[in-house]
């Protein structure tokens, strides 16, 4: 994924294979998490649409987060 800045980020692709599907729901979705944003929750970074009329979120890669979560939970003082 080439980033706006022209950095280019590793991405997970999380697909909407059947186009019969409930393409409404899969966007309800994308629409929420855009809204969201905390370290320890996968970034939404766009939705694209395949010439084949196959829809895909862009996210932020899920090792970059686990690497975030670890450092959140190396801070934690537990009581």
């Amino acid at each position: 994924w080439q980033a706006a800045e022209g950095k280019s980020i590793r991405v997970a692709l999380k697909t909407l294979f059947d186009p019969q599907a409930d393409e409404e729901a899969f966007m309800a979705e994308a629409e929420v998490m855009l809204e969201l944003e905390h370290p320890c929750i996968v970034r939404l970074f766009g939705v694209v649409n395949t010439p084949d009329g196959h829809l895909m979120m862009v996210q932020e890669l899920f090792m970059q987060l686990m690497d975030c979560c670890q450092e959140v939970l190396d801070h934690l003082v537990l009581v």
